[in-house]
């Protein structure tokens, strides 16, 4: 970014590989972060993209409520462990030991002299009826805050990748939410009813019709079905953003990495080598996984499909429910016979993991290498619906921040391969991780660069609030 660009102070707990930053970087705010987080081969990702300066590898639940308040920081960012909010997890919530460093933070949250302005948090499907919900919920009405919350997939953005997940926003009074009303059911009383859907920007400042009647009541986004072209199979639809708004989703191949041998395409073709097709081979789901009976439940795509499942930790462990695998157009090895004959005998050879890269890359980071230096229509997906007013609100976008380019083209993940644990350590930071795109449309719709107008503790006079907010429990905490 432009050193002119507004800057705003960021606390990233749970840190991982960087999307949140990354995040705020595609939504045009310039960051100066301090990371928490504990994993060393996150911390080894992290710091190979933004550098040691900032970085915290210690346990949250180690950092006192003054050491939070010596950050002075903007705005807090966590995605927290899921697992406590899953099924393979046995919902316990609150219960669950890796929930405690959440309710650490919502603790110190409640506690801390000076909270944030702002705070943004991502997690699964099932985390907004939850317990720790709840609490953290309670804890932001007690310091003055209001919040909007959604629950979205990245295909109803345009990514052939379903990963339905729940957002959360949350500003201090004093920054309205000029653009997201509440849901008619909060209104009502509910605890948390997240918006199912999400304007474009264009859309959203054309007035509120993008509600389109009830939309709190909306099917969840993974409801509906098409048949896909490529394959012919029956899968989940894109479901809708919002005020009629679409985005064209490309096919899988366009997201296919150079660097697996193919040289972003899905085939070797004519001027191949021996070491283009080693470099696949390494991807090859074994044979010995082929054999197993659990390997009719691997979810195959093709070149041209336009979906693919959800990434998990386990993908490359377990075959069902992991994530998708890809289906070359010829075999680059044949079954051997001491195998026998099994289920899935005709797709060996043929069938291969998607590289951590290619994982990457659908799941919404913009890796180095894969696209211009800069951005000259901002870095985030752009509403075909409204394809003209939406290009020209992403490059009023760009200059607010300053008109640099942001960290899209700086990403990148270490090398792995198929054979060595790496690979499956970085699909395993990935499962764990977001779609850093999607998060960028939600803090821009939420009008999150707006709180880097004023440092906390700043005298001056705030923005007037707009919206009568939900937050109206409790005072505002001292600033």
């Amino acid at each position: 970014m432009a050193s002119g660009a507004p800057c705003v102070r960021v606390l990233e707990l749970f840190a991982g590989i960087g999307g949140m930053r990354l995040a705020l970087s595609y939504a045009g705010v310039e960051v100066d972060a301090k990371a928490v987080e504990v994993n060393e081969l996150a911390l080894r990702v992290y710091q190979r993209n933004f550098g040691s300066s900032g970085v915290v590898a210690r346990d949250l639940r180690s950092l006192s409520t003054s050491w939070f308040q010596q950050q002075r920081c903007q705005v807090w960012t966590m995605s927290p462990p899921c697992q406590p909010y899953t099924r393979q997890g046995r919902l316990r919530d609150a219960e669950d030991p890796r929930a405690q460093p959440l309710l650490h933070v919502i603790h110190v949250l409640e506690e801390v002299p000076t909270p944030p302005e702002a705070v943004v948090l991502e997690n699964v499907q099932n985390f907004e009826r939850s317990e720790s919900c709840a609490r953290l919920l309670a804890a932001l009405r007690r310091r003055g805050y209001g919040w909007r919350s959604f629950l979205l997939s990245p295909r109803q953005f345009g990514f052939p990748n379903a990963r339905s997940r729940f957002y959360l926003v949350a500003k201090r009074q004093a920054w309205p939410f000029d653009l997201v009303p509440r849901p008619p059911a909060e209104d009502a009383g509910v605890v948390c009813q997240p918006w199912p859907l999400l304007p474009c920007m264009a859309a959203a400042r054309a007035g509120p019709q993008w509600l389109g009647g009830d939309a709190a009541s909306t099917a969840a986004t993974e409801e509906a079905e098409f048949t896909c072209t490529a394959c012919s199979r029956t899968v989940p639809g894109a479901g809708g953003s919002g005020s009629g708004c679409t985005y064209a989703t490309p096919e899988v191949a366009e997201f296919l990495d150079g660097e697996a041998g193919e040289a972003g395409t899905s085939e070797l073709g004519e001027g191949s080598t021996a070491e283009d097709a080693e470099g696949l081979r390494r991807w090859l789901v074994p044979e010995t996984v082929m054999c197993k009976e659990s390997a009719r439940c691997f979810d195959v795509v093709d070149r041209g499909c336009r979906h693919s499942l959800c990434f998990t930790k386990a993908y490359g462990r377990y075959v069902n429910g992991t994530g998708s695998v890809y289906r070359m157009a010829r075999r680059l090895a044949e079954p051997s016979p001491e195998a026998g004959e099994y289920t899935m005998r005709e797709f060996f050879g043929a069938l291969r993991y998607f590289t951590p890269r290619e994982v990457a890359q659908l799941m919404g980071f913009k890796l180095r290498g894969m696209g211009a230096p800069a951005c000259a229509s901002g870095c985030l997906p752009v509403c075909s619906s409204h394809g003209e007013a939406a290009g020209a609100l992403a490059s009023e976008a760009a200059s607010a921040s300053g008109g640099g380019p942001c960290r899209c083209s700086a990403f990148d993940l270490p090398s792995g391969t198929a054979a060595a644990d790496s690979a499956r350590e970085l699909w395993a930071l990935l499962g764990n991780s977001l779609n850093p795109q999607v998060v960028a449309l939600v803090c821009r719709l939420c009008q999150l660069a707006d709180v880097g107008l004023r440092v906390p503790g700043q005298a001056g006079a705030l923005p007037g609030r707009a919206d009568g907010d939900e937050a109206g429990a409790g005072p505002t905490a001292p600033s």
